[in-house]
Parts: C-alpha cells; structure tokens; sequence
C-alpha cells in the first residue's frame, strides 16, 4: 500500500514537471522571436514593427484558444486537444524562418496563439494527480517553471544563434517541443476519464459553458487574476526600454531580467506552500486560498507605490525593485489555479479554467501597450506606473470581493442547517 502511495505521488509530480517542461518551450517562443526579428524583416523586406506587432496579434489567439479550452477538450479529448496544440506550435516554426514574404506570417501567429488551448489542460490533469494537501504546491512548480523558465529557453536560443545562425533558433524551439511531447503522449493520462465521459453524456457542452460564463464567480476570479498576468507581461516585454530610460546598457538589462526569472520561482513556490498549508488549517480551504492570493496584488502596490521615491539609478536598488515587482506579480501563481477545483464543480472546471484565465490574458497585449507605447516610449513612466497601480487595486477590489461573497455562501449554509 505505502509503495502504490508513493508511485502515485511520484506520478504526480511527473505530470506537473513534464507540463512545465513543454509550457517552458510556449513560452520561449515570444523571446525567441523577439531576438531574430531584424533577421526575418530583411529577409521578408517588411519592418521590425510589423513583425512585433504580430506577436501582439498573436496574444490575442492566445486569449481565443483558452476562451474555447473547455469546448475543445470536452469534444475532442486529452490526446487530441494536446495534438492541436503541438501542431499549432510547432508547424509555424518550421515554416517562419523559410518565408520570404510578410502576408503569411499573420495567420502563422494566430495558428501558434491557438497552442493555448492546451494551457487549462495542464492546469486540470494537475489538479487531479495532485492531493488537496499539495494541490498549491503542484500548481505553483507548474507556473513557476512555466512562467519563469523562458528565460532558459532563450539562453539555448541565444547560444544557437551565435554558433549556427539565426535560424537555428526555430529549430532549437522545435526540438524543446517535440522531445518533451512524446514523453507526454506516452506517459501521461487523466486521473477521471470516466467520470469525464459520464459527464459528457449528460451534459451538454455548449449549455455548460453558458452557465459557467453567467457566475459571478469566474468575473470575479478573472478580476483576481487580471494583475499577475499584466505584470508579468509587462515586466517582460517593457523592463529593456525602462533600464534603457535609467540609463541603463544591454548588459545590465540582462542581469536585471535576470530577477525577473528569481522572483516568479521564489513567489510561486511560496506562494504554493502557504496555500496549502493555510487550506488544511483554516475552516474555509477556499478563504484560506483567496487570502493568500490577496497578497500579490498588495505587494505590487506597495512597490509600485514607492519605486519613484527610490534610487532606481543605483543598479542593486533597481535590481532589488524588479525583484519585489516579478514576486508581488507572480505571488497569484501559486494560490490562483487550487482556488478553481474549490469553488467549481467537476462539471464546469473544465470551461471556467479557460474562461478566466483567457479573459485575464487581456493584459498580455494591452499591458505591454499601455505601459509602453502610450507612456514609456514617450518617457512617461509616472503614467505608467499609475496604469499598473490601476490594475494591481482592481485584483485586490476582485479578492476582497470573492471572500465577501465566501462568506455570504458560508453564511446562507448555516441558515439552512439550522
């Protein structure tokens, strides 16, 4: 019996590690575009302009594919959703770096934003495998690996660009695709398929979905997670041209990325931890979660709220200020996805997972172009900063309240006990 605990344990951790790895090689195709984009301009006779602004398009088709995650998956199964999305992701790649002219790379960027159906997937075989005493933990290596492991992949990319070529990086990508997707083919399974299918036989996709997207619950779940989704993507996408605004040069806007990488692993695992710990304490496991996820959008604000009082010119004050900001952003990741199985039933976490986490990927494309077109390039980081302020009070407003509403739903339950 201890031998079957212990292999199912192991399991699970497999599950988590290997959707980590393959979320690691989504996530690097951002930077790794990014780095050869003057390359794929020349070669397309198009600007560099155009080619970052289908990234941007390609936000958008991430927001598509996890808004159709539930659908897809209840229609189509584990398998055949995970080889969608490694067709997404994969065949862009290996036609990208051998066009010659820009007309294709547009849909070629939606098709890979689709990759995304796949992201809500992960999260609920994980929860599955995961017990509810380290179901925190399991959800908060999955992110942090995911979120915070991109960097590595851009570090391979970088090396093949230098040894071989630029184009060596798409194939690079590839490979950190297709190895870890086989593993995952061959080993990896849900935990409820039959119960899932009992499910569908009684349920309707279309009508389930409808439901779902009338509770208030997944608005305000959404509204929770708006803040660690804009700031990571900001923090991403526009720390270069704030460093390049300090005075800062490439070298050492590379370290300070660096901190970004650090603070996700460090709030995650945090993060994780005090989530279960403070759901197997407190009466509430759903209050215990959404208390912990209050925390993040607190510590954004706080920094946010004293980053301009502070010598950012002073290179470990700036570096200790991305740190804080990547941990106050990321703290969510840890406390957000365990939330979703407390508060939904079996029936609507399949939908509600994508819902929401499509709708709070609104701040991958607006963030960035709020805080750096409309103010940063401009210089105007004060602006900035008071946009991300915004947005850090909006998931606190959305936290408190959920729990407020946790504790109407605690209450009506007493009523009909008694």
């Amino acid at each position: 019996m201890a031998r079957s605990m212990h292999t199912k344990r192991g399991y699970s951790w497999f599950v988590v590690f290997i959707n980590g790895i393959i979320g690691v090689s989504m996530t690097s195709l951002f930077p790794q575009f990014t780095m050869v984009v003057g390359e794929l301009a020349e070669k397309m006779n198009t600007t560099e302009e155009f080619l970052l602004l289908t990234d941007s398009i390609k936000a958008f088709a991430i927001m598509g594919g996890m808004f159709c995650s539930g659908l897809v998956y209840n229609k189509i199964g584990l398998r055949s959703t995970f080889l969608v999305a490694m067709i997404c992701m994969v065949l862009p790649q290996m036609i990208l770096p051998n066009l010659t002219s820009a007309m294709f790379v547009i849909p070629l960027k939606i098709l890979q934003g689709f990759s995304a159906i796949i992201f809500p997937v992960f999260i609920i075989i994980i929860v599955e495998w995961s017990s509810e005493n380290r179901v925190g933990m399991a959800t908060a290596v999955f992110n942090g690996i995911f979120y915070g492991g991109a960097g590595v992949g851009a570090a391979l990319c970088g090396i093949a660009i230098t040894k071989f070529g630029w184009e060596a990086s798409f194939h690079v990508t590839v490979l950190m695709i297709l190895i870890p997707g086989i593993i995952w083919l061959l080993f990896v399974q849900e935990k409820n398929q039959h119960k899932r299918f009992s499910i569908k036989s009684s349920d309707k996709g279309l009508d389930q979905f409808l439901v779902t997207i009338k509770r208030r619950e997944v608005w305000l779940l959404t509204l929770c997670f708006l803040s660690t989704i804009w700031m990571l993507q900001v923090l991403t996408v526009d720390l270069p041209l704030f460093s390049q605004y300090l005075g800062y040069n490439n070298s050492q806007s590379g370290v300070a990325m660096s901190a970004i990488t650090f603070g996700i692993f460090a709030a995650t695992l945090s993060s994780g931890k005090i989530s279960d710990l403070l759901a197997n304490t407190l009466r509430s496991r759903v209050k215990a979660r959404l208390l912990v996820m209050t925390i993040g959008p607190v510590i954004t604000i706080v920094v946010l709220g004293v980053i301009f009082l502070l010598d950012l010119t002073s290179f470990s004050t700036y570096y200790g200020v991305v740190f804080m900001l990547s941990f106050g952003s990321a703290w969510g990741l840890g406390a957000f996805y365990c939330i979703l199985p407390e508060v939904m039933e079996t029936k609507a976490l399949d939908f509600a997972t994508g819902l929401i986490g499509g709708t709070a990927d609104i701040g991958m494309p607006i963030g960035p172009y709020v805080v750096g077109v409309l103010f940063g390039i401009h210089g105007l980081w004060n602006f900035a900063g008071l946009a991300c302020l915004l947005i850090g009070g909006l998931s606190a407003l959305g936290c408190f309240l959920m729990i407020r509403l946790q504790n109407g739903e605690s209450s009506e339950c007493s009523i009909i006990r008694s």
